[in-house]
């Protein structure tokens, strides 16, 4: 007789941490969906987007990626999330060199210059794809006179 209220109490408890689990869950808001790249990359009307190895502003460094449009440079966080916008148009200088065994890529703007540490195997690598892509984009048709 003893064992059977045991396994009666041992059933009320299992029932009731079933109930609180379930609770607890209906309680917990969804997850977000997480934002991919290219859903980024049409939002903010980027055509390319290239590593933009780590980002060097006044803030603590973090890993940033480019999203390059028409006329704009987007700076963004591994969250996806602007750090910086830059008018292509304002772009003065794009610099690509070796900064010990790491590369950097330094953007000199009208209003600001942005730094871009690559490291690892493909530093150099990286470092030479956003210059180049940077200045495919810089290249601009002259208009047409009418």
């Amino acid at each position: 007789m003893i064992a059977v209220g045991a396994a009666e109490q041992h059933k009320f408890a299992i029932i009731a941490s079933g109930v609180l689990l379930l609770l607890f869950a209906l309680l917990l808001p969804p997850e977000r969906p997480k934002l991919s790249v290219d859903e980024r990359a049409k939002e903010l009307g980027a055509l390319i987007v290239v590593d933009g190895g780590v980002y060097r502003d006044a803030q603590a460094p973090q890993r940033a990626k480019l999203f390059i449009g028409v006329d704009r440079l987007w700076v963004l966080n591994s969250g996806l999330v602007v750090l910086s916008e830059i008018p292509l148009q304002e772009l003065r200088e794009v610099v690509v060199e070796p900064a010990g065994s790491d590369w950097k890529l330094r953007l000199d703007c009208d209003r600001i210059a942005a730094e871009f540490l690559y490291r690892g195997n493909f530093a150099e690598h990286l470092a030479r794809v956003a210059d180049e892509t940077l200045r495919s984009r810089l290249h601009r048709q002259l208009s047409v006179l009418r």
